[in-house]
Parts: structure tokens; C-alpha cells; sequence
């Protein structure tokens, strides 16, 4: 069986495996083998329409356990996260400290350097 169709016209033509369309090759994506690249089975619009499909069917399943990931990644990482918060809190209070007092920086009621 062939897998290409040549058609003076339009050029290079394959039969969709979905569909069932003969469609010019730009409407393929291309794979890349051992052997080169090469068109996959499906044209761009069933392959789109596969790949939804299966993202809504696989989210609902995954949804859960991707939630409890999340929650996890959360608190293992937590008192680290609440440390960098406060390093860029002292940052950003220490530099409009300088902006508004000078350098060193002291306060406006007592004239304390921090």
C-alpha cells in the first residue's frame, strides 16, 4: 500500500487515518524518527481534537491527585517561603528607608541607624 498520493495540483497527499480525508502534507505533523521525520497518522484538526478529548477525560481523573501535590509542595516548602517573604520585606523597607532618610538610614522621631 502506498502511503503517499502526488498530485500535480497541490503536491504530496495522505489519507488522514481518523477522518479519512486526503489532505496535502502541510496539513500533517511531523514526527521525528530513526529513519528521518516523517507525517503522523492524524491531520492537525483530529489530532487537536484527540488531544482535547483526552485533557478533559484525564483531568477530572488527575484532578485530585494533582491538588494534593500542590498541598504538599506547599507545606514542605512553607517556613522557607515565609523566610524569603520577610528577607524581601526588610529588602524593600530597607531601601525606602535610604530613599526617604539618607544613607545610613535612621528614624525621622528618634534619629536611630538601623
Amino acid at each position: 500500500m502506498q502511503r503517499f498520493v502526488f498530485s500535480t495540483t497541490i503536491g504530496r497527499m495522505k489519507q488522514c487515518f481518523a477522518c479519512k480525508v486526503q489532505k496535502p502534507l502541510s496539513d500533517f505533523r511531523l514526527r521525528k524518527g530513526v529513519n528521518g521525520t516523517y507525517p503522523i497518522s492524524y491531520c492537525k484538526d483530529c489530532d487537536n481534537e484527540y488531544h482535547r478529548k483526552s485533557r478533559m477525560k484525564n483531568y477530572w481523573a488527575n484532578a485530585g491527585r494533582e491538588r494534593n501535590k500542590a498541598i504538599e509542595r506547599y507545606w514542605s516548602n512553607h517556613e522557607e517561603a515565609l523566610a524569603m517573604r520577610k528577607k524581601g520585606r526588610d529588602k524593600l523597607r530597607m531601601e525606602v528607608l535610604i530613599a526617604y532618610s539618607g544613607n545610613p538610614p535612621k528614624c525621622a522621631c528618634c534619629s536611630e541607624i538601623f
